[in-house]
């Protein structure tokens, strides 16, 4: 009996323990919400060759998408333990390419070339990442090898990505920058420089590490001094990258790019930092104080500052959030149809969106379907009740898109996608069962004065979706289309979400996390399933053993 308590106690803790192994190397909080390999879609690949004599054979394939993973491949045949062993990788496919090490079975190179510091860069899985986009690089280990598991953590960018920097503060962040943006306040002649102006963590989503990006501000009699340490950009793009500092003055918003072309601000970097042990980018500014309407220094008081970086790095999909509802609104294009269809108070809307046109966008389904109301209100808000105004939304999941429009008429169309993968391409659809949108103009709690609002009634099982699911949605400017759209006369006023939002390119859009019903069952994840089957394994042998040994007496 005591030895089947130990069996199953060791068993249990290393199940526990393998995640937490296979993890050591990225902490949590620099790699979170990465999709398990089973949901990869790969983007491009690393074919790997072994030297043989004076030829390089092919020993097999390794698929990548965005995201720094490690992937194994098993070189047993193709190398011995006489002599050193050389691996040439070449990248095919895809975006830009970035590989963070490589290593054969626990041993590090002891040579690569083809690369600088490629030796330095590849012994450890640590960020500091070397580009190889349509490159070949050549890596030998030491002829005491002993195992043949060749490990690459790699990634490879899609071809198309979003172009959405991230932004300081970060309630900017997914927005236009205009005078109602959010603005730090810098005391002009602040002594302070070791203590950062501001640190932010940065949760990238297009697989560059998550982490802190901090800002440094200082003057002088003659310059404003900023620099940006952009922690999560590991990755050298040439004039892809830049960083922005946005000044609010009395004339407007003046703005200061640094890219490698654009220097005419300052300078940008690529080098080690004490912030983290990766290289990444630096940007350094000097902006003349007369470019911001100051020309006296010591007469000057405050100065409201916003930044922004791009690094190809971006910020994480905008997640969203759908309540679980029983009561069904009624699609007609009110907001009053029945008592409570939709929130009266406005701070319980699942998007918000400034302008151009301010719009809120509220958020409901049930075990069959998403609800939506798209209340174009306040300030900025559509006015005007002509036929050509719209509003398109589009959803996706499971390899199945859908996009309804619904026009000022009531006149409705959808499209639908069967892509697996970027780009999507749409085509005309015959509008699916329990399809229903409508376009309204009336009040509601934001606004008391009629104004343009619209309802939608998406089927989930048309993307095959449930609830607890999270499912990408977009309303990009694909006319006609966007949320919503103000015809204005033939002057065109119009919201696209996210803001750099394209309806081909899945990279770009949000996410909408859907409400589960109180009677959903919790389901295990790869790993519960795992130990539940270990644990009924253990249960079933021993039971096995008792009932075995009961009988022998």
């Amino acid at each position: 009996m005591k030895r089947y308590k130990e069996v199953f106690l060791s068993v249990f803790l290393l199940m526990l323990l393998i995640p937490l192994v296979a993890l050591a190397s990225y902490t949590a909080n620099q790699y979170p919400n990465v999709p398990p390999i089973e949901k990869m879609h790969p983007n491009g690949k690393y074919i790997v060759y072994v030297e043989k004599g004076d030829k390089w054979q092919e020993a097999g394939i390794i698929s990548c998408d965005k995201y720094f993973r490690e992937r194994e491949i098993d070189l047993r045949g193709y190398i011995t333990n006489r002599g050193n062993v050389s691996i040439r990788l070449l990248h095919q496919g895809g975006g830009a390419a970035h590989i963070d090490s490589v290593f054969l079975g626990d041993r590090s190179p002891i040579e690569v070339r083809g690369i600088k510091n490629g030796l330095k860069k590849l012994s450890e899985k640590d960020f500091d990442v070397i580009d190889v986009f349509n490159k070949s690089i050549d890596i030998t280990f030491s002829s005491d090898i002993g195992n043949s598991i060749l490990k690459l953590t790699a990634r490879v960018e899609d071809t198309s990505i979003s172009k959405v920097p991230f932004q300081f503060p970060v309630l900017n962040v997914y927005k236009e920058m205009n005078l109602k943006s959010k603005f730090y306040t810098y005391e002009m002649g602040s002594r302070n420089t070791e203590t950062p102006f501001f640190k932010e963590y940065s949760l990238s989503g297009s697989g560059h590490p998550s982490g802190y990006t901090y800002g440094w501000v200082r003057n002088d009699d003659t310059n404003l001094y900023v620099r940006i340490d952009f922690t999560p950009d590991n990755t050298m793009d040439g004039d892809k990258d830049y960083a922005k500092v946005y000044v609010k003055t009395e004339r407007g918003i003046r703005e200061f790019k640094v890219s490698v072309p654009e220097t005419k601000w300052g300078e940008v970097s690529f080098v080690y930092t004490d912030k983290v042990t990766y290289q990444h980018k630096v940007y350094d500014f000097a902006i003349p104080l007369k470019e911001i309407g100051i020309n006296d220094a010591k007469e000057a008081d405050k100065v409201n500052l916003a930044f922004a970086a791009y690094g190809t790095a971006t910020p994480a999909t905008p997640l969203l959030n759908s309540t679980y509802t029983t009561a069904v609104p009624i699609i007609d294009g009110n907001y009053y149809s029945v008592a409570n269809e939709w929130p009266s108070n406005t701070a319980e809307a699942a998007l918000e969106i400034s302008g151009p046109i301010h719009t809120l966008v509220y958020l409901k389904n049930d075990n069959n379907f998403l609800f939506m109301m798209v209340n174009a209100a306040s300030v900025s808000g559509d006015y005007t009740e002509e036929n050509q105004d719209h509003c398109t939304v589009y959803i996706y999941k499971n390899k199945k898109g859908l996009r309804v429009t619904v026009f000022g008429d009531g006149t409705k169309f959808c499209e639908a996608t069967s892509s697996v993968s970027n780009p999507l391409i749409w085509s005309t659809i015959t509008c699916p069962a329990g399809v229903m949108a409508a376009d309204g103009f009336g009040p509601s709690p934001e606004k008391p004065a009629d104004h343009r609002m619209y309802e939608f009634k998406l089927p989930l099982s048309a993307i095959g979706a449930v609830p607890g699911d999270i499912i990408y949605f977009a309303s990009p400017l694909d006319l006609p289309g966007s949320l919503p759209f103000n015809y204005n006369s033939n002057s065109f006023v119009y919201n696209i979400w996210p803001p750099a939002a394209t309806a081909n390119n899945l990279n770009t859009w949000g996410q909408i996390q859907l409400g589960n019903g109180p009677s959903a069952i919790p389901s295990l994840n790869k790993w519960g399933i795992i130990i539940f089957i270990v644990l009924a394994g253990l249960g079933a042998t021993y039971y096995m053993r008792r009932q075995k040994t009961a009988k022998s007496y």
